[in-house]
């Protein structure tokens, strides 16, 4: 009887611990899937609010519908110019300009320490400095780090380019002279008889041809003749 209550007892145990551990396991992979689907649920979605662009107000503030007062706010736009350019102290002349893209442009500048003129472009260098901008009647120099302006040679005499008016170009036509003040044409004179040809000396008869002299046959041949008959 005894055998048998310990032998119940111990299959009483095994069940409970079976069930205890199998119970444990299936809680446990609950918990992962319910986990893995909380990861894998999709977000929320978003309500997108329509954007209007400020166009669409501008016509609310032009038209001032609600009569608000407008207080206009004066904004500073002056555009700060650059400082002029000193006159570069180098013994350099410039004497004409192309103007164009900073490819294209040309000055043409006389050296006078060497006496000698040339055609320049942008990047050149010249008694130590180098052109950085070519422009319109001026040139700008780098010279040690600080930009100068060489300006273009005024001409002898002073004044500036003469500029043609209209009224240069555009003449009266001269007025037509006066009855009076026509010149007088010259009187044609007959003209001169011509004078009779002088008559040649020779007269109709030289003209003639001259007449052929006739031949005449010996007397001997004539007797020849008559003997035979």
């Amino acid at each position: 009887m005894v055998r048998i209550l310990i032998k119940l007892l111990l299959i009483f145990i095994l069940v409970y611990a079976g069930v205890t551990i199998w119970y444990d396991r299936l809680e446990e992979k609950l918990m992962q899937d319910s986990v893995a689907r909380a990861t894998f649920e999709a977000p929320p979605e978003k309500k997108t609010e329509i954007l209007r662009k400020p166009d669409d107000y501008t016509i609310i503030v032009k038209r001032n519908i609600f009569q608000a007062v407008v207080e206009k706010k004066e904004e500073d736009a002056k555009v700060e110019e650059p400082a002029p350019l000193e006159p570069t102290k180098l013994k350099l002349s410039l004497m004409g300009t192309i103007s164009g893209t900073e490819r294209d442009a040309r000055a043409i500048i006389s050296d006078d320490a060497k006496r000698q003129q040339d055609i320049y472009q942008v990047g050149d260098s010249l008694q130590g400095a180098m052109i950085k901008e070519i422009e319109r009647g001026k040139v700008v120099l780098n010279v040690n780090g600080k930009d100068e302006v060489l300006t273009l040679k005024e001409r002898e005499g002073g004044g500036g380019v003469y500029q043609p008016s209209p009224s240069d170009y555009y003449r009266e036509p001269p007025e037509p002279p006066e009855e009076s003040e026509l010149p007088e044409l010259p009187e044609l004179q007959d003209a001169p008889e011509s004078t009779d040809a002088p008559e040649s000396t020779d007269s109709a008869e030289s003209l003639e041809p001259a007449e052929t002299p006739s031949v005449q046959t010996p007397t001997t041949l004539n007797q020849r003749r008559r003997v035979i008959r």
